[in-house]
């Protein structure tokens, strides 16, 4: 899953302070997610994922996707 990839999770976060590798207990792994900028708690990313790929299967993209270079 790209969430687990590390090259481009840490070119997300070099964008994203907030979006870094955490341990979560609900997947029992360590994945890139976005935490809270005040707290920084996991912040839960189903909901982001599926509207993401629901978009897609209707041939719709989100407005601000964000396209990345990859070295």
């Amino acid at each position: 899953m790209w969430t687990e990839n590390d090259q481009v999770g840490l070119k997300l976060q070099q964008m994203f302070p907030s979006y870094k590798k955490d341990y979560t207990k609900s997947a029992e792994a360590d994945y890139y997610c976005n935490h809270c900028t005040k707290c920084g708690t996991i912040q839960g990313d189903w909901f982001v994922i599926n509207w993401v790929a629901k978009e897609r299967a209707e041939g719709r993209l989100p407005s601000d996707v964000v396209k990345l270079k990859m070295d």
